[in-house]
């Protein structure tokens, strides 16, 4: 069947098939919890940051394959188009190109004893920062299959309670709107910054010199930007390199605000489902106890799918993040700071504490709901119609968060969560408290 799919549909690689309505009388509907992942990798595809992205095959059974059973086949896909593989394979380097950059600005070789603590903080930001980037794309390049398997997964198990909760969050219209929220928040960032840079240094000069930097025609990225013979001593190989440079940091700026993103969709989506099993754990925990057995057990199955997309991706963003905020959580406040560095950061505030409270609240949730669903059946049966190893296996399970993202080496509940909070704090308090007689900035 798969093989005929493909014959038909040449640029579809894997797919999962979803019979319809037909002789057996099932909605063939994938649930809106998949929403979250498709609007996120269909906003990448066409901004070529993702080279892939969810299509939805209709199609008769009778179409792909010999069958008795009558009716429709929906059948979700990777889908990737040759051109635009391409193209994305162009941006993905200049994407790149733009991160390493920043690495070049930082005067490492004047790191000694009288520098600044935070000096070090910077270093440790850029290189989490590199590194969360890489991730982020060898998930695009080389993860298509993790996510895959969590729309077959969803598709698969579409009759389960937990995937069937109605959310006004996920209808199309929510998910595309979080999608683009963050790309809205960079482009805002980007006009203001463009604006107030404007005031002071004229826009063409201003890039010439950042494309001096760039591309090792000059060792200062702000060399000669206010020079009154800055226009005189252009050449036509300055504005090229003034043009690909304006061209590499929009695409880098677009980018870093998209990453952003994949985590918080992962998040979502496994919340939306916890969601789902605490209301039929409410609605329906009168039922025979091997229904929420099984549910619970769907619930445990994709939050392990999840976390092996995202897991890489969560531990890295966790260090970026511990680093980051206790050096520049301030920057909301600090006067000095332009607008468009306010927002951004309070943007990336905002983003952080959104995902550790999901992570937080999805690891609380089943824990909660479980234990008071085992209370409930111990008092109305002796043994809870539950055998002794299936009571002990969901309290345990119940106890140490088996629903939680995790971020390979440490899962995120409350706990986990307050204690980065509370490194946060205290990096801070080091930071701008200490004793800084003495120190200085590298420049």
């Amino acid at each position: 069947m798969i093989e005929k799919l493909h014959a038909k549909f040449p640029n579809v690689h894997q797919s999962v098939v979803v019979s319809g309505p037909g002789w057996f009388e099932r909605s063939y509907d994938v649930p809106d919890i998949l929403n979250f992942y498709k609007s996120y990798f269909n906003i990448g595809y066409h901004l070529f940051l993702v080279p892939f992205r969810y299509r939805l095959i209709k199609g008769n059974i009778n179409d792909v394959e010999k069958s008795t059973v009558a009716g429709k086949t929906h059948c979700y896909n990777m889908h990737q188009n040759k051109a635009q593989k391409i193209l994305t394979a162009i941006f993905t380097p200049v994407v790149f190109f733009g991160f390493i950059t920043r690495l070049r600005r930082f005067p490492y070789y004047k790191l000694t004893r009288t520098v600044h603590p935070a000096a070090y903080f910077k270093v440790c930001i850029d290189l989490s920062d590199i590194l969360l980037k890489l991730i982020f794309m060898q998930n695009m390049w080389f993860g298509s299959t993790k996510f895959l398997k969590i729309s077959q997964f969803i598709t698969n198990n579409r009759h389960m309670k937990i995937f069937q909760n109605k959310e006004k969050i996920t209808s199309k219209c929510c998910t595309y709107v979080i999608c683009l929220a963050p790309l809205i928040v960079g482009l805002i960032s980007r006009i203001m910054y463009e604006t107030g840079q404007s005031h002071s240094t004229p826009f063409i000069s201003r890039y010439v010199a950042e494309g001096r930097f760039k591309f090792f025609l000059d060792k200062a990225a702000s060399a000669s930007v206010r020079s009154s013979r800055m226009q005189d001593s252009m050449n036509s190989l300055d504005y090229v390199v003034a043009i690909l440079t304006l061209f590499f940091s929009i695409i880098s700026s677009t980018s870093t605000y998209f990453a952003e993103g994949l985590l918080l969709m992962g998040c979502l989506t496994l919340w939306t489902a916890v969601i789902g099993f605490e209301t039929f754990i409410t609605n329906h925990g009168s039922q025979r106890p091997t229904s929420v057995l099984n549910e619970y057990q769907v619930l445990k199955n994709f939050c392990r799918l999840i976390n092996d997309a995202i897991s890489p991706l969560v531990f890295v963003y966790i260090l970026n993040g511990i680093v980051y905020y206790s050096n520049y959580i301030n920057g909301v406040f600090i006067v000095d700071n332009s607008t468009s560095d306010k927002l951004s950061t309070l943007y990336f505030v905002f983003n952080f504490i959104v995902i550790l409270y999901l992570c937080g609240d999805l690891a609380a949730r089943p824990s909660n709901v479980i234990k008071k669903w085992l209370e409930g059946q111990t008092r109305t049966d002796q043994n809870g119609g539950l055998g002794v190893k299936e009571f002990i296996m969901i309290l345990y399970d119940s106890s140490h968060h088996t629903v939680a993202v995790n971020g390979m080496c440490f899962t995120l509940h409350w706990a986990t969560i307050f204690g980065i909070v509370g490194t946060v704090v205290t990096y801070f308090v080091i930071c701008g408290t200490s004793d800084l007689r003495g120190k200085e900035w590298p420049q």
